[in-house]
């Protein structure tokens, strides 16, 4: 909470910092801590986009797949600017199309597969957010791995947006192999 309370103050980040290291010393797998300092590292809050991604890179680095840390970063890029639909509307395209944006999601996602490569959630994610960063070889791997319909409803909703989703990778990765 304190962090919260620490961005919407105006904490100077040392004072952040030490409220954020009390969380992780109070709980290791506090990926909601996490979560609220890459919100407060937010160039319109009181960080920069270095210290938001480098930071973002931390979590990646933590390796702990048991809280979701490497995803925190992810679900942060998420909730700054959501995908709907079919993700391709052009200020969603023009976010996503960025090769940071798109390193520290594929490397989240390495390694949370690492860890859980069946995974129909993660696999779902993965496949969606490689579309829409227009990595359709990434992502049409993704769904050949994920079946004809084992996907997860959390992030594709309905059978129509999975096969739109999974019919654009196969046809646009087949025109990246060329």
């Amino acid at each position: 909470m304190m962090l919260n309370v620490g961005r919407n103050l105006s904490f100077e980040r040392d004072e952040i910092e030490l409220w954020f290291d009390r969380a992780m010393n109070a709980n290791p797998d506090d990926n909601q801590a996490c979560f609220n300092l890459l919100d407060y590292m937010l160039p319109k809050w009181h960080g920069s986009a270095e210290a938001y991604l480098a930071f973002g890179w931390q979590c990646i680095k933590s390796g702990n797949v048991t809280a979701g840390i490497p995803l925190a970063v992810v679900h942060k890029f998420l909730s700054e600017y959501p995908v709907n639909g079919t993700g391709d509307d052009p200020m969603t395209v023009e976010y996503y199309s960025s090769p940071y944006v798109w390193f520290m999601i594929r490397r989240a996602f390495e390694v949370e597969l690492a860890d859980r490569p069946d995974a129909p959630d993660l696999l779902s994610q993965y496949a969606r957010l490689a579309c829409v960063c227009g990595h359709y070889r990434v992502a049409d791997e993704q769904f050949q791995k994920m079946g004809e319909l084992n996907f997860w409803s959390g992030v594709f909703y309905t059978q129509g947006t999975y096969r739109i989703y999974r019919e654009r990778a196969r046809a646009q990765a087949k025109l990246q192999a060329k």
